[in-house]
């Protein structure tokens, strides 16, 4: 029997177990809407917050874990204007639009088919069966078959990567389920489906960035459907995450809307503090400095964390001011001549006066940095002045309303100033585990046989063991990311790295017949208490894809293992 004694694991989680635990259900759409409500209702408990998700079986500390990291990644939505940064990165996301019916007669429910370049965010439409399309809008009309597919009874989440490939498993704390059952491929038969999109049947594993839903009726014999396919944009700051200014002429629900996000998420990081839960949001060391109530030690040098290409130009125009200060405290020169000089002060061969410099923020064309800016030109005698200006607005005036509205939604769940005990070059462990965003670090196969556990067919000398160390450790960032994400739920580790998950990762060898073969199986994990079961695979290639296909399609959703 290889499945772990989760009693074990609810008494070793990362803080003392508490007897209240509010356990709180909710759909993978909208989530930043719903982790509002929740934290509307439950922000001021002290209860412990456990989610689960529609339609899925898994409950505990691999869900809840999840939970904050896909809350975390909408945060940093550009449409919602919170951060400052003019990088981005995209994340095509395709949503059904509308399902046109011929007419209201019963539909059949057919199996769902997923590819595995379909995004794994698209809410699965009760009555439909899902098939990839390379178009952006389609509409298909098929023809019924006569005898409809036969339905799955597996409540795995159900994923192919070819010939005889078995589902991938994503479990938290289910167990007692039979898992070679569930690990059986069950034959669906596809030919309405395949006639009605050959393209799919022809180009199987191409790259596609829409669904088409297809929906049987049982008079007319068709249907049609309508899909769209739209794009997220997310905020990439390369050294944090850190507030857009925002002017005194800003309109009051655009102000309004930002002091909400941001009240939001004090609440969310105060909620993950109490709850020992880490956040995946990579915060700027001036965010950290404005948290504990330093912000007025932050300067010219902190605008690099903020805007570098901003920070740069102003640290070569503050060259040019303090060569002004030479020349007017130089007392061999007389007034004339130091006014000569410093009119021949110039950037790169330019004069000041000919950059076309005025009083307004750069990059923000709304915020002026004084009255009258826009109407100000920008000249070698007032640069001192528009250069602390420019870093005020950027660091300190433009981003106050919204760290007060931070403030005080961290203080209602969780007395701020109880972070000020720590530095803020700490806070980042506090709120999101061990290592940096930007710090990336491989694993070392030795520290991994120190912080791993074997068991149920596997030991240290085991070669399937040896071939995961060898794989683990030569993973870059994302595919670390991506393991984490898989096996506990979060893409982060906690403060102290594997050495201090809890319980330990364990690794034990998955239970197959004699007749089954390992290469034609995924692994599966518990991710309450970091279990993964492993097949033996024959080789190290084998296990690598086998891995790769597991945590890039297999997470996202927790069911029976």
């Amino acid at each position: 029997d290889t499945t772990p004694d989760l009693n074990a694991a609810e008494s070793s989680e990362r803080v003392a177990p508490r007897l209240d635990r509010r356990k709180r259900a909710i759909s993978r759409t909208e989530i930043l809407k719903q982790a509002e409500h929740i934290l509307q209702d439950f922000g001021h408990s002290k209860a412990l917050l456990e989610i689960q998700y529609e339609n899925e079986v898994g409950t505990g500390l691999g869900p809840t874990l999840e939970f904050y990291a896909l809350v975390s990644a909408e945060l940093q939505r550009t449409d919602l204007g919170l951060w400052n940064g003019s990088d981005s990165y995209k994340q095509n996301s395709v949503t059904i639009v509308d399902v046109v019916k011929a007419n209201s007669a019963v539909l059949h429910i057919e199996d769902a088919l997923e590819a595995t370049t379909t995004d794994q965010n698209t809410p699965a439409v009760a009555g439909a069966s899902l098939v990839s399309s390379s178009t952006t809008t389609t509409t298909t009309t098929a023809q019924q078959h006569q005898h409809p597919p036969t339905r799955s009874s597996s409540r795995s989440h159900v994923l192919r990567s070819g010939a005889g490939q078995q589902p991938v498993e994503h479990s938290s704390s289910s167990a007692g389920a039979n898992e070679n059952a569930l690990n059986m491929v069950i034959a669906q038969q596809f030919s309405d489906t395949n006639s009605a999109n050959p393209a799919a049947i022809d180009n199987p594993s191409s790259t596609t960035t829409a669904t088409t839903v297809v929906q049987h009726n049982t008079t007319t014999n068709n249907s049609s459907i309508i899909t769209t396919t739209t794009t997220t944009s997310y905020v990439h700051a390369v050294h944090g995450l850190f507030p857009l200014p925002l002017g005194k002429s800003s309109k009051l629900p655009q102000m309004t809307k930002a002091k909400a996000k941001f009240k939001f998420l004090g609440k969310f990081m105060a909620k993950a503090v109490m709850d020992s839960r880490m956040l995946d949001l990579p915060f700027s060391l001036p965010f950290y400095r404005w948290l504990v109530s330093e912000e007025h030690s932050i300067g010219l040098a902190d605008l690099m964390r903020v805007a570098p290409e901003v920070q740069n130009t102003l640290v070569r125009l503050q060259d040019l001011v303090r060569q002004r200060e030479y020349i007017l405290s130089d007392p061999n020169i007389d007034a004339m001549e130091k006014t000569e000089k410093i009119e021949q002060l110039d950037l790169d061969g330019c004069p000041i006066a000919d950059l076309g410099l005025d009083f307004v923020l750069p990059g923000h064309a709304n915020i002026e940095l004084c009255r009258g800016g826009r109407d100000t030109p920008v000249t070698v005698h007032n640069l001192h002045q528009y250069i602390s200006l420019v870093t005020y607005w950027f660091l300190i005036e433009g981003v106050q309303k919204q760290f007060e509205a931070l403030r005080e939604g961290f203080d209602s769940v969780f007395p701020i100033q109880r972070l000020r005990m720590f530095y803020p070059e700490e806070l980042e462990c506090v709120f999101c585990g061990s290592g940096s965003e930007q710090q990336h670090s491989r694993w070392e196969i030795k520290m991994l046989q120190e912080s791993c556990r074997t068991d149920h067919g596997f030991h240290q000398d085991s070669q399937a063991i040896q071939y995961l160390y060898e794989i683990l450790a030569s993973y870059n960032r994302d595919e670390q990311r991506a393991f984490l994400q898989f096996v506990t739920g979060s893409p982060r580790l906690p403060t102290g790295g594997f050495k201090a998950l809890t319980p330990p990762l364990t690794i034990v060898r998955k239970t197959l017949d004699e007749n089954q073969n390992p290469n034609d199986y995924l692994p599966s994990v518990m991710t309450c208490v970091n279990y993964l079961k492993l097949p033996d695979y024959s080789s190290r290639e084998v296990m690598r894809q086998k891995l790769k296909v597991a945590a890039n399609e297999g997470s996202m959703s927790f069911h029976l293992s």
